[in-house]
């Protein structure tokens, strides 16, 4: 029914080729101090169902080449202090269904070349206000209105100005100078005669 070995010290066992041991029901082992697993060549595990892996204090994986891994439903992490990821090339990440981030405090994008975003729609919401800022000017958008803030606004197209909506209408503080009408220059000769058929200047000025 039973076998019973006991070493009072230490035991070594030499198998010059395959070992194999089967289990029947149930098996627990235990280490009071370290354990070294030294594999040759490779290493396959099959677990029917369940597997909790407990650790103390910290985890080390190296690995030397790739990894893969395939969850076939959900996948739940959680940090309890903070986390860092560091990739040395390139990040891709597709997404099947939604996408969606929640930051309680500030969020930061910064790419050395550009940012392009692609989508039907757009919607940006802010509390507070929206500043886009270039080297050109800026556009702030708040309770107040809208701002443009540039030494010079070119807009192409037609202009459609109306003031209904529930804010204030959109203004531009600045105005473009009219100055004033433009004069005809006098072709009056030396000798009081002018060359042009209809001379303003000896019939008086433009009403």
């Amino acid at each position: 029914q039973e076998v019973f070995i006991h070493a009072q010290k230490d035991q070594n066992n030499v198998v010059k080729h395959n070992e194999t041991t089967f289990v029947g029901n149930d098996r627990s082992e235990q280490v009071d101090h370290d354990e070294t697993i030294s594999i040759g060549h490779d290493r396959s595990q099959t677990v029917g169902h369940d597997e909790r892996i407990r650790i103390g204090q910290d985890t080390f994986v190296d690995i030397g080449r790739n990894q893969k891994i395939n969850i076939a439903k959900d996948r739940i992490e959680t940090v309890g202090n903070h986390r860092h990821d560091q990739i040395i090339a390139n990040h891709h990440i597709s997404v099947g269904g939604n996408l969606e981030h929640q930051v309680e405090g500030h969020a930061e994008l910064e790419a050395g070349l550009e940012i392009r975003r692609r989508t039907r729609r757009y919607d940006l919401r802010t509390a507070e206000a929206v500043i886009i800022q270039g080297p050109g000017g800026s556009i702030r958008i708040d309770d107040t209105g809208i701002t443009l803030d540039s030494p010079t606004i070119h807009i192409n197209g037609v202009l459609l100005q109306s003031a209904s909506g529930s804010s204030n209408p959109f203004s531009i503080s600045s105005a473009p100078i009219t100055g004033k009408p433009l004069e005809r220059l006098c072709g009056r000769r030396p000798d009081g005669t002018c060359p042009l058929p209809d001379c303003r200047c000896i019939k008086g000025p433009v009403q």
